[in-house]
């Protein structure tokens, strides 16, 4: 049986081939697995939209099937992907045949070279979604926010809708434990302004195996959130 062990994924490169012919392609692109736990994002420039999603993943008959339980438009059911992964040195590559796209693009295959992305796991590692948010949201009960973090990094999530507005964000990077219950967050790629230079500390702690805190000072005001897990 292949086995793939948990962790982050950064995205080496793509080569598709359409019509005969072969293209490679690059893109800033993360991907988490923990424990039957799975979320990716990236900017898609073939849509000129986000493209996030998180969910279930579980092996049947050596294959991957990953099951979508949350995406850039909110929540998911009944859908599945059986993704054919091929374990390499690096990381793995996961190869899709025939894909279809909404416009009825075709692509024969494409291939993604995934490689493991140095960092260390943590207690906190998982599938999360907010639960309470004091924050600058609180009255907004359709705020979504999902988060993963494995491996040394984290993947989040935001959907909902203000003032009629939709609102669709995301970003990933780098999560480091400190000491005293802090943890740094430092951005790599996102959909907020300069975000690959974004960093904040925060205090976190894991209430019980389903339940997590995140706080951080924010204007003078304690901004806390409560996380369950997915």
């Amino acid at each position: 049986m292949i086995e793939l062990k948990d962790g982050a994924f950064i995205l080496s490169k793509v080569t598709i081939t359409e019509s005969g012919k072969k293209t490679e392609l690059k893109r800033n692109q993360i991907k988490i697995y923990h424990q039957g736990k799975y979320m990716f994002a990236f900017d898609n420039e073939t849509t000129g939209n986000i493209d996030v999603a998180a969910g279930n993943a579980r092996w049947i008959n050596s294959v991957l099937v990953e099951e979508p339980l949350f995406n850039h438009d909110g929540e998911l059911c009944n859908q599945t992907f059986e993704i054919n992964i091929q374990p390499t040195e690096a990381g793995f590559n996961q190869v899709l045949q025939d894909m279809k796209y909404d416009n009825g693009r075709v692509l024969e295959t494409m291939v993604e070279e995934w490689n493991r992305a140095p960092g260390n796991a943590s207690e906190f590692d998982g599938l999360w979604t907010i639960k309470i948010n004091s924050g600058d949201h609180a009255k907004r009960t359709d705020l979504c926010e999902i988060k993963m973090i494995g491996g040394g990094y984290y993947i989040l999530l935001q959907t909902g809708n203000l003032n009629n507005e939709k609102i669709r964000n995301f970003g990933f990077g780098k999560f480091d434990v400190l000491e005293n219950g802090r943890i740094r967050e430092s951005g790599m790629v996102g959909s907020w302004p300069s975000y690959s230079d974004w960093s904040s500390e925060a205090i976190v702690k894991k209430i019980d195996q389903n339940l997590m805190t995140q706080s951080v000072s924010s204007y003078d005001k304690r901004v806390a959130k409560t996380f369950v897990r997915l």
